[in-house]
This record gives C-alpha cells, sequence and structure tokens, in this order.
C-alpha cells in the first residue's frame, strides 16, 4: 500500500514538473477574462450605457405620432338651426359616426433636459468604459491573490500533513522509551499532544483550503472541473509539487525593469519615499493609470448628474406641427393643419431656479472634494506598494536564511533527541519552528508577486 501511495504522489510530481504553473496560471487567466462575472457585468453596462447614448439621440430627433379616434353621438344640430318648424314632433336626432385621424410632430429645437441628458449618457459610457479597462488591469493581480492564498493554504495543510507523520514516529519513540525507562511519562504526553494539535490543525488548513477554492472559483467565474482541467489540482499533491509551484508561480527575484523607474534607487531602510520618486510616481499616474482616469471620469459624470437639476428652469424652443382629417356619414371629409414655432419660458417658479442652482453647486463640490479623496487614497496606496517592494528582498533574505537556520537546527536537535541529549520539549519546538518559517518564507514570496503586479497596474505598466 506504501509503495502505491509512492507512486502515485511520485506520478503526480513528475505530471506537475512537465507543466509549468505560469502556464497553468496563462490558462487560467484567459477563462477568467471571459468568465469572471465582475467583467461580464461591467461590459454589460458598457453595452448599456451606448444603447443609453442612442435614447439620448432620439429624444432630439423630432417626434412624430398617430392618432385615429371613432366616437358614436346623436347630432340634434339640424333640430337646433331653425330649419324645422318647431311644432313638427317626433324627429329623432341623426346618428352619426365620425372618424378622426391626426399626425402630429414635435421637434424639439432646443430642450435642455434632452441636451443634458445627451451630456449624462456620453460621460457614463467614458466612466464605464474607464472602470472596464480598470477592471481588466486588475484581474492579474486579483487572480494572482487568489490563486496564492490557494496554493499558501494547501502548502499549510500539506506541511502539517507531513508533520503529523513525524509526529507520530515521535510519539511511537517516546512510548518506547517510557517503557524502557529513559525517558518520563510526559515525555509521551507532550508527543501525544502534539499529534492531536497537528490534526487539528490540519482540519482547519483543510477548511481553509476549500474556502479558498471557493472564493478563487467566484472570483474567476471558473467551475472546479474546469480548473481541474486546467492543471491547478495537479501541483497539490505532495509538499514538493507544492513548492515547485510556489517558486515557479514567485519567479521574481528582482524588481522588473518596466517599474523600476518608479521604485527609486535609493531601497535603504528609510520609511519615506524622496521627492524625485514621489514625482516620478504621481506623473505616472496622471498619465497612465487607469484607476487615476477612472476616478476623473466618475467625477465628470457627477457634475452631469447635478447639472440636470437645473434643466427644467430653462427655456424651451420647440416647432409642433398637426394635420386633422374627420370625415362621418353626412358631412364627407373635413381636413385641417396647423405648424407653429413654441417658445416656453418660465417666469415664475417660486424661487427654485435658485434653490436648483445651489443644489447644483453643492453636488458639484461634494463630487470634487470626493475626487480628491480618491485619488489621494490610491495615491497612498501605491506609495504603501513601492515601499512593500524596496523591503522586500532585505525581508525574503531574511527569512530564506530563517527557514534553512530552522532546518539545520532541526537535524541536529534530532540527533541529539536520538542520543539522549535533547528533550521531547526541544525537539517539538524546533519542529514547530522549520514549519513556520517555511509557510512565512512561502507567503512572503506570494505576497511579493502579488504586490509587484497590483503596482504595474496601477501606474498602467505592462509586464
Amino acid at each position: 500500500m506504501a509503495q502505491i501511495l509512492f507512486l502515485i504522489l511520485l506520478s503526480a510530481d513528475c505530471l506537475a514538473a512537465q507543466t509549468s504553473f505560469n502556464a497553468v496560471f496563462h490558462r487560467i487567466r484567459l477563462e477568467a477574462a471571459h468568465r469572471s462575472p465582475q467583467i461580464q457585468i461591467t461590459q454589460s453596462e458598457v453595452a448599456q450605457s451606448q444603447h443609453a447614448i442612442h435614447s439620448a439621440w432620439a429624444h432630439w430627433l423630432p417626434r412624430l405620432d398617430f392618432q385615429l379616434s371613432q366616437t358614436q353621438s346623436k347630432d340634434y344640430g339640424f333640430i337646433n338651426s331653425g330649419v324645422l318648424p318647431s311644432t313638427l314632433l317626433g324627429y329623432a336626432p341623426t346618428e352619426v359616426r365620425p372618424t378622426a385621424l391626426a399626425l402630429k410632430i414635435n421637434f424639439p429645437i432646443y430642450r435642455r433636459s434632452v441636451h443634458l441628458d445627451l451630456q449624462r449618457a456620453y460621460r457614463q459610457n467614458t466612466a464605464l468604459v474607464a472602470e472596464r479597462k480598470a477592471e481588466r488591469a486588475d484581474l492579474d493581480w486579483k487572480l494572482r491573490h487568489h490563486v496564492s492564498d490557494y496554493l499558501l493554504k494547501a502548502y499549510q495543510e500539506t506541511t502539517v500533513e507531513r508533520s503529523i507523520q513525524i509526529a507520530r514516529t515521535n510519539e511511537k519513540d517516546a512510548v518506547l522509551r517510557s517503557k524502557l525507562g529513559q525517558t518520563s511519562r510526559i515525555d509521551t504526553l507532550r508527543a501525544k499532544a502534539n499529534l492531536v494539535s497537528l490534526e487539528s490543525k490540519r482540519k482547519t488548513f483543510s477548511q481553509d483550503r476549500l474556502a479558498s477554492l471557493a472564493e478563487l472559483i467566484q472570483f474567476s467565474g471558473i467551475t472546479k472541473e474546469k480548473l481541474e482541467q486546467l492543471g491547478l489540482f495537479n501541483f497539490i499533491k505532495s509538499e514538493p509539487a507544492l513548492e515547485s509551484a510556489i517558486n515557479d508561480f514567485a519567479q521574481l527575484s528582482t524588481v522588473p525593469e518596466a517599474i523600476a523607474p518608479y521604485i527609486g534607487k535609493n531601497q535603504d531602510d528609510s520609511v519615506e519615499l524622496d521627492a524625485q520618486t514621489l514625482e516620478a510616481l504621481d506623473k505616472r499616474i496622471a498619465v497612465s493609470s487607469p484607476h487615476y482616469q477612472l476616478h476623473v471620469a466618475r467625477e465628470d459624470l457627477s457634475h452631469s448628474k447635478a447639472s440636470t437639476l437645473m434643466a427644467q428652469e430653462w427655456p424651451e424652443l420647440s416647432l409642433q406641427g398637426q394635420y386633422n382629417r374627420q370625415s362621418s356619414d353626412y358631412s364627407g371629409a373635413n381636413q385641417s393643419y396647423a405648424i407653429s414655432a413654441v417658445l416656453t419660458i418660465p417666469f415664475y417658479v417660486g424661487g427654485s431656479a435658485i434653490s436648483a442652482f445651489n443644489e447644483v453647486e453643492s453636488s458639484q463640490k461634494t463630487a470634487a472634494i470626493q475626487r480628491e479623496m480618491d485619488i489621494s487614497s490610491f495615491r497612498n496606496q501605491v506609495h504603501a506598494d513601492v515601499m512593500r517592494v524596496r523591503s522586500a528582498t532585505k525581508q525574503l533574505e531574511s527569512l530564506s536564511l530563517n527557514r534553512d537556520q530552522n532546518e539545520e537546527i532541526l537535524r541536529l536537535s534530532t540527533e541529539s533527541y536520538r542520543l539522549g541529549k535533547a528533550t521531547m520539549v526541544e525537539l517539538l519546538s524546533t519542529q514547530n519552528d522549520f514549519i513556520e518559517s517555511k509557510i512565512a518564507l512561502a507567503k512572503a514570496k506570494l505576497e511579493l508577486v502579488e504586490t509587484i503586479h497590483r503596482l504595474s497596474a496601477s501606474l498602467g505598466v505592462e509586464l
């Protein structure tokens, strides 16, 4: 049974080695670009805004209405005309069924509400196109975030699984030594408690991995079966396969040249960015950042929506025409037509013009303040990402050294325990330190790659 399990894990490792994890992620990203619910929603909103532009133009075109009516009534006009003697009785009025046809045309030469609605439709389309661009730029790093989280949770689970195997060996060894009188029963209890703790962690990490997978499926719109076909699960069969996948996925050991000019040359322990770096970042954000363009477009859209509040206070000029044709049983057809230019000027509106003007000014002021807050928050996020990238190199070196040292300490502690020179407490402590150092290093690698791609998306730089 052990040989069969070994062959299964070996075949999974070989299959994962044949295909790099970056190639698998590339396939996942292509699928997510079409299946992501957020991308689909934004695309639908862009299409809706294009139809809204057509509708806004249609409101400025002449409107032609056709009306057809038929009524039934009794005509007393012949009696009331005085032609018949008033003494003549028994005359029945004529029953008529006139049919009326009317064509009405209304051409708004200038109507403020139509003008502003057209302007709003165009600006809404611009804002949604900018939002779609920002969503597509963020797709890569957001998808990397979910995939990295899934890999990390799976790595924690497999690492604990391997530690459980070691803990079971430690428990058997502690029981044997206790029977031989080499150690006390306390070491046996500690070994059992450590095994129970690790099994509890394994369940927790397993639940976290499933929750992370659910979030990945929800964000990408890719089903679990499709992810399996794309090869994602080939890398979670064993700890070596996961380590290889994480190292491949986090292969950026240095800052890419595309964003190096915006990181700055002085990568020391300073907690603040120098003036030259800040100037370069601000210029790049204002020119190329899709998020900056989105915030500006949203402010313009808010101004357009606020301007519609005064639309009813403006004069309106329209051209109206009407053609009528009416026929009855006795009088034949009557035709008439009329055409007129109508200028409507609001003369007295109870002071609503002043209040509407103040409302527009307040709304536009709010939109400007909101834009400044959003852009300031976005810039602070970019500056924070730059500082994380600056300090990441030293952090990775420190975590890698810590992992190597804990591995060597674990080897020495294991040898000392076998020789009876180390206690069970020391052995368990070194094992836990080694596990935590491996997980911390993997987490730092994945976070660095995610930060670099988020920074490139924020600056509008392609890696």
